[in-house]
């Protein structure tokens, strides 16, 4: 059995993803770790894996949680001075032991790690990407993940109107080439390490969403492509991994009766709202909304930092949590607000739950997530500057009366037979381990 390297993104939304397919690697006899910073290890230690911690010069056991207590201005000066001394620690070479000395037969990196290709060339290392988003690359006709324009299948105006995005996107990262000092840009970032490492400029490409493209880089997607626009898979990409992990989570305490005297509506704005001040304005809109809707039941989920202010002002009818076991949620739920994280938007489609989705402005991929949810008919989209109690009330209203229920449905019948190939999915990595 092969030695495999999970070297995954500090990020929920980029572990959990990963965890179904570890532990049927796992089951099939396959001997695995994870390769994390320190306040990760805890997380998959939980999850019954093996951590290898990587980077403690620059990311220390108890970063994340000081950033948590300090202001929103301290904590990303402190943010940028890691990034710093992140890219210091790529481009002086310091991963490369770490990569070559953890003995893996395959290594499976997150997308988000563009360097390690580069280093994998370098020291001969079996290789392949995996992407926690759906697929990056540009497709013809087809917007970015990162835009959340709309678009329809078939008409010429959205097909220009998606490479009109691509040529904007496309200005915007050249001009960030021109920036100084040089490492402040993260093209120019990326164009270093290749330089560092010889990597040569065809192998890999801007003409992505979010992260560069590697395109000879086998590359798993942990999403079901039903959730995307219908488009090509490019070579040497596999769709459809399953990657929702199912929990046994229940409804208990004050939450055991929630949604079934009236129907229920779940909340959660996605793991990174602690880091994101602009999120209480939502919040305070839902709570707003939730209180002209007292036939209806709420829970709402804000994370540890928020949860006391907000339980002081909530109407009778919401409840809010710091932490919610999702998936019992939405087993009950009849529709859910988001903010169009794909974690979320997967398990909502897994359980067959419309969703009325306010992706933020931070960028990424919830914009394009949102747009495609709603192009397969199975969410309403609020952007920011749209919201306001009046709108999410009429969202909801017309979630629970039912307009969304059937692609829903549909979509959920989609989803269940990807998660059902998770044996299929065991085949895919062993035929990487191979090299096949």
């Amino acid at each position: 059995m092969a030695r495999l390297l999970f070297y995954v993104f500090r990020e929920s939304g980029h572990v959990s993803p990963t965890i179904k397919l570890a532990r049927a690697l796992a089951a099939a006899g396959h001997e695995l770790r994870f390769l994390v910073t320190a306040d990760w290890a805890p997380v998959i230690n939980a999850r019954g894996f093996e951590a290898q911690i990587f980077m403690e010069s620059v990311y220390p056991a108890g970063t994340e949680a000081r950033w948590r207590s300090m202001s929103p201005t301290a904590r990303a000066e402190d943010a940028e001075r890691r990034r710093q001394g992140r890219m210091d620690f790529f481009l002086r070479g310091a991963m490369d032991p770490v990569l070559t000395g953890a003995g893996a037969d395959l290594i499976l990196a997150d997308v988000c790690h563009y360097s390690a290709p580069m280093i994998a060339r370098r020291h001969g290392l079996r290789l392949a990407h995996y992407s926690t988003t759906m697929l990056q690359a540009r497709a013809p006709g087809i917007p970015p993940l990162s835009s959340g324009i709309p678009w329809r299948a078939g008409d010429p105006a959205s097909a220009a109107a998606a490479d009109d995005a691509w040529a904007e996107l496309l200005a915007e990262r050249e001009a960030a080439r021109a920036r100084d000092p040089y490492l402040d840009s993260y093209v120019r970032y990326v164009e270093a390490m290749a330089d560092a490492y010889a990597y040569p400029r065809a192998l890999y490409s801007w003409e992505a969403a979010i992260v560069p493209d590697f395109p000879e880089v086998p590359q798993l997607v942990l999403c079901p492509s039903a959730l995307d626009y219908p488009r090509a898979t490019p070579p040497r990409r596999e769709v459809d991994v399953p990657s929702i992990e199912p929990r046994d989570d229940h409804l208990e305490g004050a939450l055991a009766g929630v949604g079934e005297a009236r129907p229920l509506v779940y909340c959660a704005l996605g793991s990174q709202v602690a880091w994101r001040p602009a999120y209480r304005a939502v919040y305070d809109l839902i709570l707003a909304a939730a209180a002209r809707m007292a036939w209806v039941d709420f829970v709402i989920s804000v994370g540890p930092d928020w949860v006391d202010r907000y339980r002081e002002v909530a109407p009778a009818n919401a409840i809010v949590v710091d932490h919610a076991p999702q998936h019992a949620l939405l087993r009950r739920a009849r529709a859910m607000i988001g903010s169009a994280g794909l974690g979320s938007v997967k398990e909502c489609a897994s359980f067959g739950v419309p969703m009325l989705l306010i992706p933020g402005p931070e960028g990424y991929d919830p914009p394009g997530n949102a747009a495609r949810a709603r192009f397969r008919g199975v969410a309403r989209v609020l952007p920011r500057e749209a919201l306001g109690v009046d709108a999410l009330v009429e969202g909801i209203e017309a979630l629970l009366g039912g307009a969304h229920d059937e692609a829903a449905r549909a979509l959920q019948r989609e989803v269940a037979a990807v998660e059902a190939g998770i044996d299929d999915a065991v085949a895919r990595v062993e035929r990487l381990i191979s090299g096949e």
